[in-house]
């Protein structure tokens, strides 16, 4: 890659007590690219997201974001263009669909801002735009996952971060989902990084593994 990365992490650690989470971890991600990272439930992936997005601390290493050392809460960093989608972040099924995707935007204060951006998160989901203001409760599973996303999309990221995405789904609704992130990924230019377990049987993308917390790959 010619230009610097979007996000380069430098020999991220993360200890909690006695257990060291991620031992020196380096990645770049680009600007406009897939990344997946992979590895099992135990390998630290949420972790690796959770310090991307603020949400953890770091116990050793840089974090720079467009080549600019950051030290910013999860709400500043969603203000530069970080947003964070986690596995465990689902619906809140009593509310309408487009009331779960509007949650995202919780800190727009423009009504009319809200509803637009809300609007362009639904053009990518006709199955969602098409129920708008039925109850979150009646989706599939492959339907939950793209609420989820649309709800990401509200802050027009530069970087979305998909914390097991695909987890729960089949074959078929999983590549059906995986289609709906590359289609987000072409239009919007914007930067996914994505975990899970197996998805690197779904996408060519370039990808980084990871276990017991080390990490390899990147190529």
């Amino acid at each position: 890659m010619s230009s610097p990365p979007l996000l380069e992490l430098q020999n991220i650690s993360v200890t909690h007590g006695d257990t060291q989470t991620l031992r020196d971890v380096s990645m770049e991600i680009y600007a406009g690219e897939i990344v997946a990272l992979v590895g099992p439930d135990t390998a630290g992936k949420s972790a690796l997201l959770k310090v991307i997005s603020g949400t953890t601390p770091t116990s050793n290493g840089k974090i720079l974001w467009q080549s600019q050392e950051i030290h910013l809460s999860p709400h500043e960093r969603a203000e530069i263009g970080i947003s964070f989608i986690t596995e465990r972040n689902r619906i809140f099924p009593t509310m309408s669909i487009e009331e779960n995707i509007g949650f995202g935007g919780i800190t727009i204060r423009e009504k009319d801002l809200l509803v637009k951006r809300i609007n362009t998160a639904l053009e990518f989901f006709p199955t969602l735009k098409g129920r708008r203001n039925s109850k979150a409760w009646v989706l599939s599973p492959d339907e939950q996952a793209m609420l989820v996303i649309a709800r990401g999309l509200i802050t027009e990221p530069k970087l979305l971060l998909l914390d097991e995405p695909l987890r729960g789904l089949t074959e078929n609704t999983a590549q059906e989902v995986f289609e709906k992130i590359k289609e987000i990924n072409q239009k919007l230019e914007v930067a996914l990084l994505m975990t899970g377990e197996n998805i690197k049987e779904i996408t060519t993308a370039r990808t980084y593994s990871l276990k017991d917390g080390k990490i390899s790959g990147g190529k």
